[in-house]
């Protein structure tokens, strides 16, 4: 995952956070929920965090899946164009990428 979305999580977990402790403690954090009032050595704490939950869930694993995913509803939606053109009854003219496709989400 890059960087950026790395920071995009940590900055929705800290105001998460903000929200938490506001709701629990009725206590504003002192950041306000703002994750750019914290100093580079907390905010280094937290991407590690998010990284290691990433790991524990195994995003990248999970990424590739959906990545799979698009490319079979694109592969079932090219399928389903073509079979109103498709003179060969029943059609199975890409049905072998879309099975290849299939295979590889499991």
């Amino acid at each position: 995952m890059e960087q950026k979305h790395i920071e995009l999580i940590c900055e929705a977990v800290h105001k998460a956070y903000c929200d938490e402790r506001l709701k629990q403690h009725r206590e504003t954090y002192w950041t306000g929920g703002d994750y750019n009032k914290l100093d580079e050595a907390t905010k280094d704490y937290d991407r590690e965090t998010v990284k290691a939950v990433l790991k524990a869930i195994n995003y990248d694993s999970l990424k590739a899946k959906a990545d799979v995913c698009d490319e079979l509803v694109e592969a079932l939606e090219k399928y389903a164009t073509h079979l109103h053109s498709c003179s060969f009854s029943p059609c199975t003219c890409g049905l072998d990428d879309i099975y290849a496709k299939a295979e590889r989400i499991e």
